[in-house]
């Protein structure tokens, strides 16, 4: 914080009119404390709140923005591709991510990070030995009839993240695993196809809330299913939402369930086209991954 000032000053701004992200989600990760305090240490600038026009900047990207996206996610995709060959009953879930992060980098060069701990949840009912999403790499070791999901990929590219969410199933599927499944994979795909520029975030809350209703499940009463890049506040698929799709905007479809038979949640970021949009990456698999025991 003590840098700014002078960063500013080099840049002729230090009597300028400066804008910041206040309230919602301070995307640019600026505290109420630090910018007050800031605002102090400048007294001959100007500073105002500058919300709508960054949340803009973030939410519809440029073409190298897109591109980077573009190679986290398909990065991402591979690294969920690698689960069914490396988990195996009997493995410690330390082994596993090691695993995972080896080859990960064997494949991947420097422009690419991969954190393989984190958003990770294991649930098995019938054994009542269950992992809930937990941040921190633990000792339990992996067993028929575990529900693996991850809500994050783990992978970065050139600082931009690939937020695409995963679910594997070890050993024979009972049916209401698949049923969980199919729920949430028909949410993504209807959500997915009410994208295109015009419509708004809400729009797309309300196709989740079209299969949601077909099922016959109770109405979703919390939470958002979806994003832009980087959690930005200007587009969330709520249906309090109603954020108007332009093209170059990137926006997730997150639908998720959480129940007694496990964390059931697929996303897949997509590109708002001229005409539609456009997937970033290969989408999640309508059969549920099955890994043999």
């Amino acid at each position: 914080l003590q840098q700014v000032p002078q960063i500013f000053a080099e840049l002729g701004l230090s009597r300028s009119r400066l804008g910041f992200e206040l309230g919602d989600c301070m995307t640019l990760g600026i505290s109420v404390n630090d910018f007050l305090r800031l605002r102090e240490m400048m007294p001959h600038a100007e500073f105002v709140d500058a919300s709508p026009v960054i949340r803009r900047l973030m939410s519809v990207h440029t073409p190298e923005e897109i591109e980077r996206v573009r190679r986290a996610c398909q990065a991402a995709v591979w690294i969920h591709e690698q689960v069914p060959s490396v988990l195996r009953p009997g493995m410690s879930e330390w082994e596993f991510v090691n695993q995972l992060a080896e080859l990960f980098r064997q494949r991947y060069g420097k422009d690419y990070v991969y954190r393989s701990d984190g958003a990770w949840d294991v649930r098995n009912p019938e054994s009542g030995d269950s992992n809930f999403y937990h941040a921190v790499i633990t000792d339990r070791t992996f067993r028929r009839g575990d529900l693996i999901a991850r809500a994050f990929s783990g992978v970065s590219y050139r600082g931009y993240p690939a937020d695409v969410d995963r679910v594997w199933y070890l050993g024979d599927p009972p049916e209401q695993v698949r049923y969980w499944y199919r729920v949430t994979w028909e949410c993504n795909r209807a959500m997915a196809e009410a994208i295109k520029p015009g419509i708004r975030c809400s729009d797309i809350y309300a196709a989740y809330a079209r299969v949601e209703e077909k099922y016959g499940l109770p109405k979703r009463l919390v939470g958002r299913l979806g994003h832009g890049l980087r959690n930005t506040g200007m587009l969330s698929v709520h249906p309090d939402n109603h954020t108007v799709l332009e093209p170059g905007m990137i926006i997730s479809v997150e639908p998720m369930f959480g129940n007694e038979y496990g964390w059931f949640v697929l996303e897949d970021q997509y590109l708002v086209t001229e005409t539609g949009h456009e997937p970033l990456h290969e989408l999640a698999p309508e059969e549920l991954p099955v890994i043999a025991t």
